[in-house]
């Protein structure tokens, strides 16, 4: 008597691509992805279907490039924000001493 859980699947979700079913940029994705339609300067020829696309290829190197400096933004605002709360709490002790 037990339920199976039914598994989330995309295709049926977005098997069709009709005007009222899906956002445009799905559908502009699935025109590019079948060849009818071309990214760019449409000079591109029909990729595999493996194949990774180019803005994934693009935003990897990109990554790749500015890692050391998204990790010193990350401990920066990490830093930051320990500051922040710090602050808030000796504001609120103080307050707390004034008050009482």
């Amino acid at each position: 008597k037990s339920k199976k859980h039914a598994m989330h699947d995309p295709q049926k979700e977005f098997g069709s691509t009709a005007r009222d079913t899906v956002p445009s940029w799905i559908r502009d994705e699935v025109v590019v992805d079948k060849g009818d339609g071309f990214m760019g300067d449409g000079k591109a020829g029909i990729h595999e279907p493996d194949e990774v696309p180019e803005h994934f290829k693009l935003l990897m190197k990109a990554q790749e490039e500015w890692r050391d400096y998204d990790m010193y933004a990350r401990i920066s605002m990490l830093y930051g924000v320990c500051s922040f709360l710090y602050a808030v709490t000796y504001y609120a002790v103080g307050y707390a001493i004034v008050e009482l």
